[in-house]
């Protein structure tokens, strides 16, 4: 079989699947466990560069492959899957309008994302040649970031909706998070590309920060969940 099957491309194997199975949970309508497996994306990439590190036998087509199939993975987790969650809160924010007016807001949100990773393909390669041990910064905004922020904000939407929709309107809070979803894919669409931005890349115990954040967002959507149920 074509590939590499060992445990270091485990992780990102099943990185790819949390995305595959987020998109296809957009298209059920069930937005909550979309971003509950964008989380998981997340979580999975935090670690599968750490796990192929300990093998110590690897080849270089082994490191080239995990290079470009972790790219390919990040595509799906973090490039399509938010754009076609911008596709349902589209779909359920303006049910009378058609979608294809925000259609053009996704693909540069996926552009962005498909251009960055390739830009970053590229550039690891050439530095891997100059120097050993791994990538200290990032310039621009990784994308993987987004596993972070989508959950955060959209369980902080819904905590707030339960709160205090009944009094200010249901109406009007659904049109604010889909106004700030825009902005958030904006936002990062320009910050995958900017290299204004230099972001430290997270090792040994700073990895505990992201982790922290990532669970704490989780966690709001998981409550929100449960408490929308009742």
């Amino acid at each position: 079989m074509l590939g590499f099957y060992n445990y270091t491309t485990w992780l990102t194997y099943l990185g790819a699947l949390c995305g595959v199975s987020g998109i296809w949970s957009v298209l059920e309508g069930h937005e909550t466990l979309a971003v509950l497996f964008l989380a998981a994306a997340g979580f999975f990439d935090l670690f599968d560069g750490k796990v192929a590190s300990t093998k110590k036998d690897r080849t270089e087509q082994m490191k080239k492959f995990g290079i470009q199939i972790d790219s390919l993975s990040d595509l799906i987790c973090f490039c399509v899957l938010p754009a076609t969650l911008l596709y349902q809160l589209a779909k359920a924010t303006f049910p009378d309008v058609d979608r294809l007016w925000f259609c053009p807001l996704a693909v540069f949100y996926v552009l962005a994302g498909l251009i960055r990773l390739a830009y970053f393909n590229v550039s690891e390669e050439d530095r891997q040649k100059q120097e050993a041990g791994v990538r200290r910064t990032y310039t621009g905004i990784p994308v993987t970031t987004v596993s972070i922020a989508v959950p955060l904000f959209f369980g902080l939407y819904r905590i707030l909706l339960l709160l205090f929709a009944p009094d200010s309107g249901v109406r009007n809070w659904e049109l604010g998070y889909f106004a700030f979803y825009c902005f958030e894919l904006l936002f990062f669409g320009f910050g995958f590309l900017f290299k204004g931005f230099k972001v430290a890349k997270v090792h040994g115990k700073k990895m505990l920060v992201p982790l922290i954040i990532g669970a704490v967002a989780v966690l709001g959507v998981l409550v929100a969940f449960f408490l929308n149920l009742k």
